[in-house]
């Protein structure tokens, strides 16, 4: 049943602009699929769902970055658009990016949800992302620095 719904809640979104859960819930009854708004919830989750402009609206869209991870592509653009110079020391990772890109390129960088990476702290023009080991920090620093040059 939950990949049927999943498969429902897809064809849903590409054919129709869905900005809320409440909206979709109604959806899916519509099509003979009643659920709860936890399970709509876990299936947005799990599908790598995230809303991205379309018509002046925030819609839910299946988007994921080239690894595999849930990212809306406005996020992507963000975080590639604003990273300047990536280098790393010990177990943190230092992102440069143009003034005031910092916060909204963390935050991108947040959504990622890269099990390496514990958290990100921003300023104005510089992040410092804290890699859980530091064995894993040249290969957290390379990703970053591919997507950067992509």
């Amino acid at each position: 049943m939950k990949e049927k719904r999943q498969a429902k809640i897809l064809e849903i979104i590409n054919q129709e602009a869905i900005e809320t859960q409440e909206q979709l819930l109604r959806e899916l009854e519509k099509a003979g699929f009643p659920t709860t708004q936890s399970t709509v919830s876990r299936d947005i989750k799990e599908l790598g769902l995230g809303k991205s402009p379309s018509g002046g609206r925030l819609v839910y869209m299946q988007v994921q970055d080239q690894l595999g991870y849930s990212l809306t592509d406005r996020m992507m653009r963000t975080l590639r658009n604003a990273l300047l110079s990536v280098d790393y020391a010990g177990n943190f990772v230092v992102l440069k990016t143009f003034e005031g890109g910092a916060h909204a390129a963390a935050a991108a960088l947040d959504k990622l949800q890269y099990e390496e990476i514990m958290g990100t702290i921003a300023g104005d023009n510089t992040i410092l992302v804290i890699v859980r080991d530091e064995s894993m920090t040249k290969t957290v620093a390379e990703r970053l620095q591919q997507m950067m040059e992509r």
